[in-house]
């Protein structure tokens, strides 16, 4: 006999990857990321490694919401 479904089970068969994790992380611990620059509470841009030159740094993403609200 089949075994009885679930409407959980239809969900995550039905559901479809939207993302598949890469086989291994795309920077590992030490590698250096690349270039790029960010914008300050005032809207200016500045280079992240010039301003942060090599102190240890947490990168907050925010998803494009305005800080300063």
């Amino acid at each position: 006999a089949a075994a009885r479904r679930t409407r959980e089970d239809l969900h995550i068969k039905a559901a479809p990857t939207l993302f598949e994790p890469p086989a291994r992380p795309q920077y590992a611990p030490g590698d250096h990321t690349p270039l790029f620059a960010c914008r300050d509470s005032d809207g200016r841009t500045f280079e992240f490694y010039s301003a942060v030159t090599g102190a240890p740094t947490v990168l907050l993403f925010t998803g494009g919401q305005n800080l300063a609200d």
